[in-house]
């Protein structure tokens, strides 16, 4: 909850888009077909967003950012095909929070895991919310 309510903030205070919660589901077109996907956080830039009224059902605007919180029934597997369709579909960042092994892993395209960040480092926003740093720790908190 907390890494939702960071970045909630962040987008909030600086105007740079929206931020979706739980059970918003985006439709996700890869080579492989077309699915939707629901994460635990994600963000769209404001520059992005239909300026119209945004259609009812999923959304088909592809976040920026998601976060996705790894569950102890969710296979490492599991976790790893999500991330990458997720990249492969065109989201720029892909946050893997690991309650138990606490860390953070943050992807980016093509589908390479950037960094696995512990609690004594940061997490940055960068390139897609820049100017928003977390200590891992703080996630956990």
């Amino acid at each position: 909850m907390s890494i939702g309510v960071a970045i909630g903030s962040f987008v909030k205070q600086h105007r740079l888009g929206k931020t979706y919660a739980t059970g918003t589901g985006f439709v996700i077109r890869t080579p492989e077909g077309e699915s939707v996907l629901a994460p635990d956080v994600a963000f769209i830039r404001k520059e992005r967003l239909p300026e119209e009224e945004p259609p009812k059902g999923f959304s088909r605007v592809v976040p920026d950012l998601v976060v996705e919180v790894v569950s102890p029934d969710d296979s490492y597997n599991k976790v790893r095909a999500k991330v990458r369709e997720w990249l492969a579909g065109g989201v720029q960042i892909v946050w893997v929070v690991d309650l138990e092994r606490r860390v953070v892993e943050v992807w980016q395209p093509p589908d390479t895991l950037a960094q696995v960040l512990t609690e004594t480092d940061t997490l940055h926003g960068d390139p897609v919310l820049t100017g928003l740093e977390l200590t891992v720790r703080e996630v956990f908190e």
